[in-house]
């Protein structure tokens, strides 16, 4: 499948040169007269081979009247009769889209190159190039190619490079190497870029989708769209519900987490409590020991007094006694 890349537009409305990305999926977001439908007509110009324009601007308004020539010489108003614009003389504008498969692979570049006259005339050439997107975008010392110069140009990549002398060519080319498809694409891909809604849903389908020529009952196919509708009322209830029991769990999860380490704290305060208790024991164990020491010594020493009280207490006795049988005392006494 080709995916498109990239664009090129150089003397577009607006736009002197600018490349514009592309993704897989791109929105064109902005206000009013930001330019978007400037982009998307210059996308379809390319894309349908259609230098006509009565399509121009009905992705934005369906009375437009945008024109090609208004958009190759950047009309912006109207005065006094006069319209003006922003760009006059003889020039030249290129629209180039870059298409490639998935990872960049067999690109192909598809575009159109308008020469612009002063009298306000224009002639275009439709030209493919097998190959990415050059860099110098077609221009020659600050000046765009001109049909003659893009042709000298491509000359130079043989094979990789053609120019169209017609629409009709050029939209065969467009459609086989895009896929070889069919020419309903492109009335497809009218319906497609105004937003429009489809009233005529049976011819639609026969038209684009079965690819057959009578009448459609769609009736179980409208009654099948409301039943996809209901089941997908119900998809997003349950994913509302689902999302509410994730955040349920994720709580739940945080709470069982905040109360593990609770626990953790806890375990780890009564361990802290437990050790300091247990130096405290062994401290007062320390001090224990050291007291009955110290009282073992006191004893030791208390019975040694009492021993030489005792010798003492003795001694005094023997003396008194041998006092008393002394004849001085006995004769002092008397």
């Amino acid at each position: 499948m080709k995916l498109l890349r990239r664009m090129l537009l150089i003397n577009w409305h607006y736009m002197v040169h600018e490349l514009i990305e592309f993704a897989p999926v791109t929105f064109l977001t902005g206000k009013n007269a930001a330019g978007k439908s400037t982009i998307l007509d210059a996308l379809q110009l390319v894309i349908l081979g259609d230098t006509s324009g009565h399509y121009f601007n009905k992705a934005a308004n369906d009375n437009a009247k945008r024109t090609l020539r208004g958009y190759l010489r950047g009309e912006v108003a109207e005065e006094d009769d006069r319209i003006i614009t922003l760009r006059e003389g003889q020039f030249s504008s290129y629209i180039v889209l870059e298409f490639s498969e998935e990872r960049g692979r067999n690109p192909v570049c598809f575009g159109v190159v308008f020469d612009c006259m002063p009298d306000a005339t224009y002639e275009w050439r439709f030209f493919s190039l097998a190959d990415t997107l050059p860099d110098f975008h077609f221009i020659r010392d600050g000046v765009p190619l001109d049909i003659k110069g893009l042709r000298t140009w491509g000359q130079q990549r043989k094979s990789r490079f053609e120019m169209y002398e017609s629409n009709k060519r050029y939209q065969e080319v467009f459609l086989a190497r895009m896929g070889n498809l069919r020419d309903k694409f492109f009335r497809l891909f009218r319906k497609a870029v105004p937003f429009q809604p489809i009233m005529d849903i049976a011819g639609f389908i026969s038209e684009f989708v079965c690819d057959v020529n009578k009448d459609l009952d769609i009736a179980d196919m409208r009654e099948n769209i409301r039943h996809y509708r209901r089941m997908e009322e119900e998809l997003r209830v349950v994913k509302a519900r689902i999302q509410a029991l994730e955040e349920m769990e994720k709580t739940f999860q945080s709470r069982a987490a905040a109360e593990q380490k609770i626990q953790l704290y806890e375990y780890l305060l009564d361990r802290a409590q437990l050790a300091q208790r247990e130096q405290d024991l062994a401290n007062l164990q320390q001090r224990l020991q050291a007291c009955e020491q110290e009282a073992a010594q006191v004893e030791a020493r208390l019975a040694e007094q009492t021993e030489a009280r005792e010798r003492v207490q003795a001694r005094r006795d023997d003396l008194l006694e041998e006092r008393a049988k002394s004849d001085v005392y006995q004769r002092k006494q008397q």
